[in-house]
């Protein structure tokens, strides 16, 4: 048992039935879990990584099932950046907040607590629960995503919910709850809504799920039904192809993508090459020109 751990860059760590209230993990770090049950955070875990040295928690010994658990402490807080969770390894967070970013999960996750998750992976079944604030934006979901919770203030946008064995996303409790600029396709089932009001849906992509596309829900505006186009499925590349219709789809009113242009549905805008948004407002004049740009922006 420990009170607080905090390990050292680049190191491989590895990890038997400990017992910590709060660890801290800096980039590089490999950490090694043995045993069903190896590690139990009680309080903090703080685990940031880079994009050049990310974070890795795999099992000794490759494929062995193991569980990495945080219970509800007394400031229990999660935050995450550029961590790996190899296959097989799943994650059990019961925590007041939770903030996940660039991350990838290769087994279930199963979270409970205010939760915020951007650009991140989920390869196994999740599960949220949130009683206060949710938000999941531009991550990508290949089994699956259940909502639960009593939550009041709950955004699911720009995600990918593609590929899943059962429902792609399955919804047991809200209070309220935005669902739009997704991509929900190639599920046994495409919405499921277990609870008794709607949520606000609109601007999604839902397509050829294997059951039903919509159950005890509506589409909602700008919602469209069509092949998104992906680069390669298969290889997991869910970047949108030129000519998918969820390029430029999104809700109007959402913040453009980083080019500048309307947002995009899915998880990963399409890059228009030398875009430039034009907004033409009223004038009194009689006549307008394009002329050469000027400086050159592609003179070196």
């Amino acid at each position: 048992r420990y009170d607080r751990v905090e390990l050292l860059q680049r190191r491989i760590y590895q990890v038997r039935n400990a017992d910590i209230g709060t660890l801290i993990v800096p980039p590089g770090v490999v950490i090694e879990l043995e045993g069903q049950q190896p590690l139990v955070v009680r309080d903090s875990l703080i685990m940031r990584g880079t994009d050049d040295l990310p974070i890795t928690v795999r099992p000794e010994r490759e494929r062995d099932r193991t569980v990495f658990r945080v219970e509800r402490g007394v400031r229990s807080y999660v935050e995450l950046e550029n961590v790996i969770f190899e296959e097989s390894i799943e994650t059990q967070f019961d925590c007041d907040s939770l903030k996940v970013t660039d991350c990838e999960f290769n087994g279930p996750a199963i979270w409970e607590g205010i939760i915020q998750v951007r650009g991140s992976k989920f390869t196994g079944e999740v599960s949220l629960s949130s009683w206060h604030q949710l938000s999941v934006t531009h991550s990508v979901f290949e089994d699956g995503l259940t909502i639960a919770g009593d939550t009041r203030d709950g955004h699911l946008l720009n995600n990918n919910i593609i590929g899943g064995r059962g429902d792609g996303l399955r919804l047991r409790r809200f209070r309220n709850l935005e669902i739009q600029n997704n991509i929900i396709a190639f599920n046994r089932l495409g919405i499921n809504n277990l609870h008794f009001e709607e949520p606000l849906l609109g601007y999604n992509n839902v397509f050829e799920n294997e059951t039903e596309d919509y159950i005890e829900c509506s589409p909602g505006d700008g919602a469209i039904s069509v092949n998104p186009e992906f680069v390669d499925q298969r290889e997991s590349d869910y970047h949108l192809t030129e000519g998918s219709l969820c390029i430029d789809a999104g809700n109007p009113e959402s913040p453009h993508d980083p080019d500048g242009t309307r947002a995009d549905m899915g998880a990963l805008y399409f890059d228009h090459p030398n875009s430039i948004e034009v907004i033409f407002a009223p004038t009194n004049a009689e006549s307008f020109e394009l002329t050469s740009v000027y400086p050159n922006p592609f003179n070196s």
